[in-house]
């Protein structure tokens, strides 16, 4: 399984929703196997929730996110953990 974690400067990020990058962790097992960092695209919900699924996300750890965000990723079957 793969886990997105949106990042800002070492930390989970506030809001997903101008988050610049995530860490992409691959999980096997219920243990970390890799872990690297990508960019997002910015503020677009359609190309937060591509990016993602380019990427193979299968979980999204975030701070705060929108409704109209969660709801496009929801529809990209990314599962949304906020908070």
């Amino acid at each position: 399984m793969k886990v997105a974690i949106a990042t800002w400067n070492g930390r989970i990020s506030p809001v997903f929703d101008v988050a610049r990058q995530v860490l992409v962790l691959e999980v096997e097992d219920g243990r970390e196997v890799s872990r690297h960092e990508e960019a997002l695209p910015g503020t677009d919900p359609q190309a937060q929730a591509a990016r993602l699924k380019t990427l193979g996300a299968e979980v999204l750890i975030c701070g705060a996110i929108s409704r109209p965000m969660a709801s496009v990723l929801s529809g990209a079957s990314v599962r949304v953990l906020p908070f």
